[in-house]
């Protein structure tokens, strides 16, 4: 077994650039991109020569944004393009959908990718959630990407704001040729401002506007941390560890997952670190750094091989899950594993409201690989 063996998802946000300011991304603080974040790319050339091709061969590959969109990346054709010549087995993209020209969508389409598009309303209402985001802009690229034979879903995320626009999005979604799904996780249960900047007799104002929840998941209402018991606090599920998904942020830094990510970089911004769990986990991740030298898990530092080979991730991270193992590690346990992934990862499912044939199917899981697992039995007709 090699370290190539240790995953079969790859997670990459190759870019921390994003057009929208959505008040529930770690990106933004007060309807602004907080100053803390490194705005930057991981570029093409770099992604080309840093990163082998066994490191993408059979994997399924997913575009994502923690800080960042994608879409936001002018060469990500080009990186796609080498993965489909590393033989990637599958790649997916999640995007707001409101950058870039139609051009762009047809050529993604070309190359065969997934699309997940996150649009959470229609016309009147997706910016609301979506800042700085066009429903009109998004519609044109969607229209291109479906046109040119581009496959993918709708994910939408239901507020009290939009829950009146799902009849109106469904059937746009419909003729588009794209799955419509309902997520429901934490973004339903949170309470956030969006900070929506408008043109008044020439001027431009802001103006604030309360996103309250919708619908809460039957996941989250069994799983809450009411209803975790002490019994349970170490049954932990690593989404690398345990169910082989690796991530990759746009500094080249390699992590079990994007909330290490995530934290790593969250510093200063009090919207990320949130709660002395989340604290704990930056300082913690921070202080790999001291152990370890910066950049012991960067590709601009070291190679593949030798940051899945290095002692953290096969001698400290497995040691940190379970405290009944002779071997754990009290001191290396990191906070956020416990929060997200207890009781056996039950807490982080997403669960997701297919809508197919006037019929409603749920599913808890990554709903890019529901679709490629043919686990929807009967598609949406294609009404273009």
């Amino acid at each position: 077994m090699t370290v190539y063996d240790t995953y079969n998802r790859l997670e990459i946000e190759i870019t921390s650039k994003c057009n929208a300011r959505c008040p529930g991304c770690s990106r933004t603080y007060n309807g602004e991109t907080h100053p803390g974040i490194s705005i930057t790319d991981l570029s093409a050339e770099a992604f080309i020569n840093r990163i082998p091709k066994q490191a993408l061969k059979n994997k399924r590959i997913e575009f994502c944004g923690v800080f960042g969109d994608p879409a936001m990346h002018n060469n990500l054709h080009k990186i796609i393009e080498y993965m489909k010549e590393s033989e990637a087995k599958s790649i997916h993209i999640d995007t707001n959908g409101g950058m870039q020209k139609p051009e762009y969508w047809e050529r993604l389409a070309n190359l065969g990718v997934e699309v997940s598009w996150s649009v959470d309303g229609h016309r009147e209402t997706n910016h609301l959630y979506r800042v700085n985001t066009n429903f009109d802009k998004i519609l044109e690229n969607m229209k291109a990407f479906c046109n040119a034979g581009g496959s993918g879903s709708w994910e939408y995320i239901v507020f009290e704001h939009n829950e009146k626009d799902l009849p109106i999005a469904k059937e746009e979604a419909k003729k588009l040729g794209l799955y419509f799904v309902e997520r429901r996780n934490n973004r339903n249960v949170d309470y956030w401002t969006s900070y929506i900047k408008e043109k008044q007799d020439g001027k431009v104002v802001t103006k604030k506007f309360n996103v309250v929840q919708g619908f809460k998941s039957s996941t989250q209402e069994k799983y809450s941390n009411n209803n975790i018991t002490k019994n349970n606090e170490y049954h932990i599920k690593c989404l690398y560890l345990h169910e082989k998904k690796l991530f990759m942020g746009f500094d080249g830094r390699i992590w079990p997952c994007c909330w290490f990510h995530d934290l790593y970089n969250g510093e200063g911004n009090p919207d990320v670190l949130q709660g002395n769990t989340s604290v704990e986990t930056h300082h913690k991740l921070q202080e790999l750094d001291k152990v370890y030298g910066v950049g012991w898990n960067s590709i601009f530092h070291n190679t593949w091989e030798d940051i899945l080979g290095h002692e953290y991730y096969t001698k400290v991270l497995p040691n940190t899950f379970d405290d009944k193992n002779p071997n754990y590690r009290k001191e290396d346990a990191v906070p956020k594993c416990y929060s997200k992934c207890k009781n056996s990862g039950k807490l982080r499912n997403v669960e997701y409201h297919w809508h197919v044939n006037n019929e409603i199917t749920i599913t808890n899981g990554d709903p890019s690989e529901l679709v490629e697992q043919n686990r929807i039995i009967a598609k949406i007709p294609n009404d273009k």
